[in-house]
């Protein structure tokens, strides 16, 4: 058994070198690392499941912009693996011929999903991380390049699952699964109840009075969002609080500049500026030029 471990330890090892070498994964994370010291967003790296060129289930990695990753400001630097955070908001810009291919909807699809109020209440938090206020048409809508807004919410959910035995081994449905595959195997017993977290995934687009596009669990078991930070400093303060090597650099530059362009300024102002004396001073200097007769 230790050695069939060994084994497998060997062949992920080498199908990550082989991942690092295909898709260049160490400059990749150069340019994160180069994001994380130049703004305080940090750098974010995206991991999604894709299906390669074999036909097999692989991992894709890639650089994700930034400015377009929100995450919950309750999460702290220091989390690095999202641990506790509770939801991450991503934005996409699409084409409609992309938006249907992708997601199999018709324009006439687009309704307005009411019950679905997550975006309206996250519309303060995004505008402490970003100037814009996400509502309106010229803000869903890219006319020039012809691109529609694509929001997508990641939200850590806790759901009901089931231990369950069906005589050969152990494994875990949720109570809707379990109920269709009792049917199937009369043997299939039930050992324990917990609860596992789970990734959920909404995706809208704004400018359709926010269509629901996508509204399910995502299928990977792991209750994990598909991007991570890579951050200049984890130090345990709130994401929207956090600095960068650069960011802490700002202030000294600015006392720099700031002193210089007083030195200037000042110089600037005696060399083309007038020179003013005192009165007293004046009629000094009119006597020194025009000596008085002494008085006999």
């Amino acid at each position: 058994m230790g050695r069939e471990s060994v084994d497998v330890a060997d062949i992920i090892q080498q199908r990550w070198n082989a991942i690092v070498d295909e898709q260049s994964i160490e400059d990749k994370l150069q340019i994160a690392f180069l994001d994380a010291l130049s703004t305080r967003l940090g750098g974010w790296v995206e991991r999604r499941f894709v299906v390669n060129a074999d036909g097999y289930l692989d991992f894709n990695y890639d650089i994700v912009n930034n400015f377009r990753i929100f995450p919950d400001p309750e999460t702290r630097a220091s989390d690095y693996k999202l641990s506790n955070c509770r939801w991450i908001v991503k934005e996409g810009w699409e084409t409609l011929d992309v938006v249907k291919e992708k997601y199999g909807l018709k324009p006439s699809e687009y309704q307005n999903e009411k019950k679905f109020n997550w975006w309206n209440t996250l519309n303060t938090i995004f505008q402490r991380t970003k100037d814009k206020v996400y509502s309106g048409d010229s803000e869903s809508y890219d006319k020039e390049n012809d691109r529609y807004k694509i929001l997508e919410m990641q939200e850590r959910v806790t759901r009901k699952v089931y231990k369950c035995y069906d005589g050969e081994r152990y494994f875990t449905l949720e109570p809707a699964d379990f109920a269709k595959a009792k049917v199937d195997s009369p043997d299939l017993n039930i050992v324990s109840e917990t609860f596992e977290d789970k990734i959920h995934l909404t995706t809208i687009i704004p400018y359709f009075n926010n269509a629901i596009l996508v509204d399910e669990d995502s299928p990977s078991p792991i209750a994990s969002f598909d991007v991570f930070p890579v951050l200049s400093y984890n130090y345990n303060v709130q994401l929207n609080e956090q600095t960068s090597l650069v960011d802490l650099l700002i202030d000294i530059q600015d006392d720099v500049n700031k002193a210089k362009s007083q030195v200037r300024d000042y110089v600037t102002q005696i060399l083309s500026g007038g020179v003013f004396i005192d009165k007293r001073e004046k009629e000094t200097i009119k006597e020194i030029r025009e000596p008085t007769q002494p008085s006999l």
